[in-house]
């Protein structure tokens, strides 16, 4: 009970003041979706981040010392999924990240063949560690071209399991939007398929045809890098993930957003 007191009042003691010059600098030129965020949004996001660096630690893996700039970086992109609310929640499940230069190798469970495991950019699992490639979070936070975010990617998947389990169901206000919810996301993941197998230029990342937990995380990636050409070719995927996060990032971007190019299979 005194732990959770202490929390609260450290994080209300925290977005009482004014962050630091040389902390808003470092989140302006760490993540480039900054720039475009109305002065209200750039000010609670700095909070928030603040907030994420100084609950959470930092591992770096294979050498990798990791930075303020990195830091920043991450608890920026992670913190967009918040930004539309007024609480001061800051994704408490999530204690700490660990990144490595490069690609991450997913790890083989003890039941399971030896087979070739794949290399992957992040990695997310309940009371597990959020892991992060550097290379590609770098890539995906700096540079406005980049039309996907691992970081996104990864705190989706906290968001989607904040019901009880990562299962592509988000935590929607009602029963009633879940259950739309789950009939939009069934035809949008067979569309998908579909596109994907014609070879039809996709918004959506066809790795969210491996379950429904991956194709929500895809989904928000591109509510959030590609909100224009997702609005318009998932227009109910996307009105639904407004009701989630309660914000509409077109309204950051003009027409064509930074770096809009469909993805290709």
């Amino acid at each position: 009970m005194l732990d959770f007191w202490f929390k609260n009042w450290r994080r209300r003691r925290w977005y009482r003041q004014p962050v630091p010059a040389t902390d808003f600098a470092l989140l302006e030129q760490s993540l480039w979706f900054f720039s475009y965020l109305t002065d209200e949004q750039q000010d609670r996001l700095a909070k928030m981040g603040r907030q994420f660096i100084g609950e959470k630690s930092f591992e770096g893996m294979r050498n990798l010392t990791v930075t303020d700039g990195m830091r920043w970086s991450i608890a920026g992109a992670a913190c967009l999924l918040l930004l539309g609310f007024q609480d001061q929640y800051c994704f408490d499940r999530v204690r700490s990240l660990v990144l490595y230069p490069q690609s991450i190798r997913m790890p083989r469970l003890a039941n399971e063949p030896e087979q070739e495991y794949p290399w992957v950019s992040g990695l997310y699992a309940r009371e597990v560690a959020v892991m992060l490639s550097w290379a590609d979070a770098q890539r995906d936070c700096l540079h406005s071209e980049s039309i996907q975010n691992v970081v996104i990617h990864e705190f989706a998947h906290h968001i989607d399991e904040l019901d009880g389990s990562v299962d592509g169901d988000p935590p929607l206000p009602s029963r009633r939007l879940t259950r739309h919810w789950r009939e939009v996301a069934r035809r949008e993941y067979k569309n998908l398929y579909r596109d994907w197998q014609a070879g039809v230029p996709l918004v959506l990342d066809p790795y969210g045809l491996k379950d429904q937990s991956e194709f929500f995380a895809v989904s928000v990636e591109a509510f959030y890098c590609l909100p224009h050409e997702m609005a318009a070719q998932h227009p109910q995927l996307y009105e639904l993930l407004q009701v989630l996060f309660r914000l509409d990032p077109r309204l950051w971007f003009q027409e064509t957003t930074p770096g809009s190019n469909p993805q290709s299979p």
